[in-house]
């Protein structure tokens, strides 16, 4: 009798996290592209949770520091790097040029390419 009722709990466990897995495809399929604009505070839930609204991209010509310090992996100093480069160099004109800017290597390009952008 236990062994029946721990195999419908984990087929019913198995069956939702494929239904939430399915769900989370087709929201990002028909959900659109993610838009390039400004974060807003209520992109990120939390001081130091970190989560970040991947369907808006933080355009890197045109963030603040603080909106730049939003994104995952993004400390307030190397924020405030991208933005004294742009400053000094102008806009960027593809995400490899961040390359360019103290504090960021392949690593941590890599890990934010995805929730930035150039526009």
């Amino acid at each position: 009798m236990l062994n029946n009722i721990h195999k419908k709990i984990v087929s019913v466990l198995s069956w939702t996290l494929l239904a939430a897995g399915v769900l989370a495809l087709f929201k990002r399929i028909f959900h659109g592209t993610a838009v390039c604009g400004k974060a807003k505070k209520t992109d990120v839930q939390g001081e130091d949770e970190g989560i970040f609204d991947v369907d808006k991209k933080v355009n890197i010509n045109s963030a603040d520091v603080h909106e730049l310090a939003t994104l995952p992996y993004v400390s307030l100093p190397v924020a405030q790097n991208i933005v004294n480069y742009r400053e000094l160099n102008g806009s960027f004109s593809q995400k490899d040029e961040l390359l360019n800017v103290k504090g960021i290597g392949p690593k941590l390009l890599g890990l934010i390419e995805e929730y930035i952008c150039v526009e």
